[in-house]
């Protein structure tokens, strides 16, 4: 179990940069083809959420997640987006930083998830002789061992009109969810960031405003955060870290 000293540390961590390729190319993941728009961001709500990973193991989770064709990724926090979308024409908004791609056109070597035999909300896992596993998912799954950094601030600083995104999130059973905030600000009163702190979605605690709040502890396991901005006025967002104590 890691205490809260050692859960900052690794906060820290997850800011390390790295670079990412243009094109999408992996002898250990087995990927090939398509390419990243670089800079680019689809504003959708997510189907899950990873945090400290590569590009090239967000597509390969894409892949796996059935229903999944595209993923947002940011190359600063090392998060992943699974993104699920119907419509052709979208928009995609400027993020420096950021990486758009679907993956239609990529491909890999095929295997037992792959093309993902798997229906549902559902995950494909490899089993021996080339078996595999359907397993169900509902939300994203924070390790305790890492951390995961979220934002809705889009650069070079404001966020859009009649935005809706949400967000849930699940850890080990005896294990508690902390948010720390880096930044934080909204029109008060009209935009509006809601965290709900347990696992039954009740008496969510409504943010507003530029005053940057204190740190937030879930009740359980499980934590759900809303953000929602009106048609007027546009404020430059929030950014926060989430990561696991003991409870």
């Amino acid at each position: 179990m890691r205490s809260m000293k050692s859960s900052l540390k690794i906060r820290d961590k997850l800011l390390i940069f790295v670079y990412i390729s243009s094109s999408i190319i992996s002898e250990r993941l087995n990927i090939s083809g398509g390419s990243f728009q670089n800079d680019k961001f689809l504003d959708i709500n997510p189907m899950l959420v990873f945090g400290n990973i590569g590009p090239k193991q967000c597509i390969k989770d894409c892949m796996l997640h059935y229903g999944c064709n595209a993923v947002n990724y940011d190359n600063k926090r090392l998060n992943c987006e699974l993104l699920a979308f119907t419509s052709p024409n979208y928009t995609l908004l400027d993020w420096k930083g950021h990486y758009f791609t679907e993956i239609n056109e990529l491909v890999q070597d095929e295997n037992s998830c792959w093309p993902n035999p798997c229906r549902g909300k559902t995950k494909c896992e490899a089993d021996f002789n080339n078996q595999y596993i359907c397993v169900t998912y509902n939300y994203s799954y924070i390790n305790p061992t890492e951390g995961l950094v979220i934002s809705s601030t889009l650069y070079p600083g404001y966020y859009p009109h009649n935005n809706r995104r949400a967000w849930s999130f699940e850890t080990q059973y005896g294990r508690r969810i902390v948010i720390h905030f880096y930044a934080f600000s909204t029109q008060s009163c009209h935009d509006v960031l809601k965290i709900y702190t347990s696992s039954d979605k009740s008496s969510p605690i409504r943010l507003c405003g530029t005053y940057i709040p204190g740190d937030i502890l879930s009740d359980d396991n499980a934590l759900h955060i809303e953000f929602s901005s009106d048609h007027s006025v546009r404020y430059y967002g929030f950014s926060i870290n989430l990561y696991t104590i003991k409870a």
